[in-house]
């Protein structure tokens, strides 16, 4: 799972993706999954995300900027 956080739009982002291995273990395919996630224009909420960016701008909460 990748996700991202756009601070000016105050937007979230998420890829989900799969890993396959073979029986050694090796990584055999790498794919992305789309039906986990919610449609586009959908809501992704990561709170998170959210509390690493807060904590790292110092600031008291995203929507308080």
């Amino acid at each position: 799972m990748i996700s991202g956080l756009g601070l000016p739009t105050r937007t979230t982002e998420i890829v989900l993706f799969e890993m396959q291995r073979d029986d050694a273990g090796q990584l055999t395919a790498l794919e992305q999954v789309s039906t986990a996630l919610p449609e586009k224009g959908g809501r992704v909420e990561a709170p998170l995300l959210e509390a690493f960016a807060i904590g790292f701008l110092g600031i008291a909460d995203l929507s308080d900027e």
